[in-house]
C-alpha cells in the first residue's frame, strides 16, 4: 500500500539502513515475496481481499521471514478466514504478525513504524521482544 503509514515505514526501514519498497501492484508484490528470504519483510497496508489474500499466499509460500499485516482485529480475522478456506493451516498462518507491531501505544504514523520495524527487528533475531531491564546476558546481540 502507499499514503503515510507506508511512507512512515519506508522512513523508519531508511533509519535501519535497510531497503524499503513501496508498491500497490499485486504481481510486483507477489514477484517480491517469491523472491525474498529470511531476513525480508513484507508488510500488507490494504484492507482489500483481492490485494491481501493473494500476496499473502504467495508469502505464506516463500522463504520470506516476516509477514506483517496492518488493520483491525475484524480485518484480521477476515484474512485468516479466507487464507483457511484456500487450505493454509492454524500452524503456518501464525506466520503472519497480524495486528502488526510491538504494542508501544502508538498513535501516528511515524510512532507505528517505530512499532512494526522493531517487531520485524526481533523477529528476524529471533527475540522475544521485552525491556532491557527484564532480561538478563548481554545488552547487544
Amino acid at each position: 500500500g502507499s499514503g503515510p503509514m507506508a511512507e512512515a515505514i519506508q522512513a523508519q526501514g531508511g533509519l535501519m539502513g535497510w531497503s524499503v519498497t513501496i508498491d500497490e501492484s499485486v504481481p510486483a508484490a507477489i514477484d517480491f515475496v517469491t523472491d525474498a528470504g529470511p531476513a525480508d519483510a513484507l508488510v500488507i497496508l490494504s484492507h482489500d481481499a483481492s490485494v491481501d489474500v493473494p500476496v499473502l499466499e504467495a508469502a505464506l509460500d516463500s522463504a520470506i521471514g516476516y509477514i506483517g499485516g496492518m488493520g483491525s482485529r475484524g480485518t484480521q480475522t477476515r484474512r485468516r478466514n479466507s487464507l483457511l478456506e484456500s487450505g493454509y493451516s492454524e500452524f503456518t498462518l501464525q506466520r503472519i504478525h497480524g495486528p502488526i507491531g510491538l504494542d508501544l501505544g502508538s498513535r501516528t504514523p511515524a510512532e507505528t513504524s517505530v512499532a512494526i520495524v522493531a517487531e520485524f527487528l526481533a523477529n528476524r533475531s529471533g527475540r522475544v521482544p521485552g525491556r532491557l531491564t527484564d532480561a538478563g546476558g548481554p545488552i547487544n546481540g
